[in-house]
């Protein structure tokens, strides 16, 4: 039987960390080719706007992990705050500001949309929960911080996909990257939560596989947006 520390030390963390610099890959090339075939002159501003957003936010969430990984397991680094937290802040932040922006386009498209009635009220609701937390656990920032803004960027980019024929041009990189959230989230969610009462090192083997999917699809989502975007250049 495998060790659980070992599975966590030599496999799980490391391949998490490897994921993630793939998709921060892949998010470069997506945000280089905004410039590099000047793709705000194809779109309305906002349109540019929401795209440069999504995809800096997933590459800034994924240099996060990088920099946990190298902070925690590399150098060892034992303070409970990093610059990690920084980039997945700022990055979940992005990603949350790009699928409102989205609902928003939808709002003016579609002003009577119950759906969206519905997004905002739950995005509301888990701010008050988050903004509940803090007030009464003031050391807890962080720990609620990313489970309820990955929630909140699920709820929108949910919402996006049941009115997908809006953004059709993205189509499945907005699927994708909706994905990624979702598994993300999960992750979270057992790491803050841990629901079961596993140990430390069995809550790992089930959580980490999460992030690792979730990124390997944040991956895929920047090459189909990537391949979406050089397309309509293109026309």
């Amino acid at each position: 039987m495998v060790d659980a520390t070992y599975l966590n030390d030599a496999i799980l963390r490391p391949l998490v960390a490897i994921v993630a610099t793939i998709a921060g890959i892949g998010g470069i090339f997506v945000i280089q080719s905004f410039f590099g075939h000047k793709l705000k002159e194809l779109f309305e501003d906002r349109n540019y706007q929401i795209l440069f957003f999504l995809a800096a936010g997933y590459f800034i969430y994924a240099l996060g992990e990088v920099s946990y990984y190298l902070s925690k397991d590399i150098f060892l680094d034992k303070s409970d705050l990093g610059i990690a937290d920084l980039y997945y802040s700022i990055g979940l932040v992005c990603v949350v500001i790009s699928f409102f922006m989205f609902t928003r386009q939808l709002a003016q498209r579609k002003p009577k949309n119950n759906n969206l009635t519905i997004t905002y009220g739950i995005a509301a609701l888990l701010l008050i929960t988050f903004i509940f937390k803090i007030n009464t656990q003031g050391d807890a920032f962080f720990t609620y911080f990313y489970p309820i803004m990955s929630a909140i960027a699920v709820t929108f980019g949910i919402t996006c996909i049941l009115n997908i024929s809006e953004f059709e041009s993205i189509r499945v990189p907005l699927e994708l990257f909706t994905l990624a959230n979702a598994l993300i989230l999960c992750g979270d969610i057992i790491y803050t939560l841990n629901p079961l009462q596993f140990s430390a090192d069995t809550i790992q083997i089930v959580y980490n596989p999460f992030y690792i999917i979730g990124y390997a699809t944040s991956f895929f989502a920047f090459i189909t947006l990537r391949n979406n975007l050089t397309h309509m250049n293109k026309k």
